[in-house]
């Protein structure tokens, strides 16, 4: 990922104070499209930038408010395999967003999702996401996520659901994408 930058990466990430630097920190960061992202492929350089406190000057790590709740842009959808998993269960995820198509190629091509670890685990493609619910708030998405995660898992389902969603969660579902060096090369 820091090959187009640093053509000698790989030889300096190992050197003794490459991540130091504060512009070696901000570059790096500068190619993750969020604070999670940083942490996992930059360990070292993401911790030294939090005991530095400079993590709020990466601000493209912070994410848009969606709060309006009159904008009515949110869809909650949902993945469905009807063949049994080892306890017998059908599968399903449940999830909104702002970007069907972002979202749709996320869960299909992105080797940490769970529907792609799901579907690629058992050698099957992901197939298409089932919309349940369009022009939805940023309330009535949460409140919809909810429901239908409770409906399938109280109608036999297993979720495959990784984070905390719905009502009672902090989660405002899948932020914008970033144009940062990966999703531009990801676009382009």
């Amino acid at each position: 990922m820091l090959d187009a930058f640093f053509p000698e990466y790989d030889s300096l990430k190992h050197t003794k104070g490459f991540w130091d630097i504060y512009d070696n920190r901000y570059i790096a960061a500068k190619t993750c499209f969020s604070l999670k992202e940083y942490r996992k492929h930059f360990p070292t350089a993401h911790q030294i930038s939090k005991t530095n406190k400079e993590l709020d000057n990466f601000t493209w790590f912070k994410y848009i408010e969606f709060n309006d709740d009159n904008i009515k842009n949110n869809i909650v959808y949902v993945y469905i395999d009807n063949v049994p998993n080892k306890e017998n269960k059908p599968i399903a995820y449940v999830g909104r967003t702002l970007d069907y198509s972002r979202r749709n190629y996320d869960h299909q091509n992105l080797k940490e999702d769970s529907v792609y670890k799901y579907f690629n685990s058992l050698g099957r493609d992901v197939p298409e996401m089932l919309i349940l619910k369009t022009n939805l708030t940023l309330s009535e998405s949460r409140y919809f996520e909810d429901y239908y995660l409770h409906f399938y898992k109280n109608n036999g389902y297993y979720m495959i659901n990784s984070g905390v969603t719905g009502i009672n969660s902090s989660s405002i579902g899948g932020g914008m994408r970033i144009w940062n060096y990966g999703n531009t090369y990801i676009e382009a």
